[in-house]
């Protein structure tokens, strides 16, 4: 069945992912950013919608820590609370796996955005009845074509251009998990009954994870780069950059979400 579905951050990686596998079976707005003032203070048609579904993709990590705390925190807070909402209304918000090892950060402000988020997210849920709510805090997300300001597009540009690249010991692992794996448990969730009502939160990935010193070298070799890469053990980077993470998503699959989870299938999906 259609659903009436609201994604926030359409513009993002991950939003425009989701807008293409669901637009050809919903009715899919989108809203960004720049729009805010326009959709807390309109009266167009959009606001009358009951919407089945609000999707936030928002992800801000400027070095700005007053428009990291507008656009993760304060515009989903504004878009959630001015909804018209169907009798069983779904909202999804993504967290970090990164926000594992909040307490390792000091003073991060877009770990302290998503972490404020949750928590205000878990209120709204008590407060709201008939809600739906699915918290994902997503691992190692790759994908084709991905931006040069993100380290997995930045090292595929590098390795196609055969520059040197200097990194970290690279010592810890990751659990990558391909976007369109990420989209369907999604898809999954809206369609399922199985949570309504409740609040959830779940890990998503692979449950298999990789050294990233082993990621980078694989792609390197099958690119047939001539990029020199130097694993620098002296180069100091957030302590909870270099924590090694693992997805537990049995819950997930057992819906029947299946996501690939061999490296070498992986990457040769985003060349």
């Amino acid at each position: 069945m259609s659903k009436n579905i609201l994604i926030i951050g359409s513009k993002g990686y991950l939003g425009k992912h989701i807008i293409r596998y669901l637009s050809s079976s919903n009715s899919v707005y989108v809203f960004n950013r720049k729009d805010i003032d326009q959709f807390i203070c309109s009266d167009k048609i959009d606001l009358k919608i009951k919407f089945d579904v609000l999707i936030n993709c928002i992800v801000d990590y400027n070095n700005d820590s007053t428009q990291i705390i507008e656009s993760n925190f304060f515009t989903p807070i504004k878009i959630c609370q001015k909804l018209q909402k169907s009798s069983n209304f779904k909202v999804f918000h993504f967290d970090s796996f990164y926000s594992k090892f909040f307490k390792l950060s000091p003073k991060n402000s877009y770990l302290l955005s998503k972490k404020s988020l949750i928590e205000w997210t878990e209120i709204f849920h008590d407060e709201t009845p008939g809600i739906t709510t699915f918290i994902l805090r997503l691992e190692h997300v790759i994908g084709k074509n991905e931006s040069k300001k993100k380290f997995n597009g930045w090292l595929l540009n590098k390795l196609k251009n055969n520059g040197s690249i200097e990194l970290g010991p690279c010592s810890h692992s990751f659990d990558f998990i391909y976007i369109e794996d990420v989209v369907k448990a999604i898809i999954l969730l809206i369609n399922t009954n199985r949570f309504n009502h409740k609040f959830n939160y779940f890990e998503v990935g692979s449950g298999k994870n990789y050294q990233l010193k082993t990621f980078v070298n694989l792609l390197k070799l099958k690119l047939n780069s001539e990029s020199k890469i130097i694993f620098n053990k002296n180069i100091q980077t957030d302590l909870y950059k270099n924590q090694s993470s693992i997805a537990k998503s049995k819950e997930l699959m057992d819906l029947g979400w299946n996501p690939k989870s061999n490296l070498n299938e992986i990457i040769d999906l985003i060349l």
